[in-house]
């Protein structure tokens, strides 16, 4: 087991937060694993913006939700089927009236 200095953890308090992870795991020299154990130890959290699901991403979600397939959705983001299933029954999204007619009238 490797331990950490002193200067890789201030680097970690100050930018497990809002780094990339995968990013901050290579300047420190640790895997992308290895820095989230050290940072749920010492209780650091990431910030809600660093998420794919952040506040842009969902407004956009909820407009594009009601009228496109999850499909389209997930091409448009940039993300998969199943991620935009997930979120939009986290969100409790649902399809318009209109989406269902476009669909019965094709």
């Amino acid at each position: 087991m490797r331990t950490w200095t002193n200067e890789q953890l201030a680097i970690l308090d100050s930018e497990y937060p809002t780094a990339d992870l995968q990013e901050l795991a290579r300047r420190l020299g640790k895997t992308p694993t290895a820095v989230k154990a050290k940072a749920l130890i010492r209780k650091l959290k990431r910030s809600p913006k660093t998420g794919f699901w952040n506040s842009e991403r969902v407004e956009r979600l909820k407009e594009l939700y009601p009228n496109h397939t999850n499909e389209e959705i997930a091409q448009i983001l940039g993300t998969t089927y199943s991620a935009v299933n997930g979120i939009a029954f986290k969100l409790r999204l649902f399809k318009s009236k209109e989406f269902f007619q476009k669909d019965i009238n094709q």
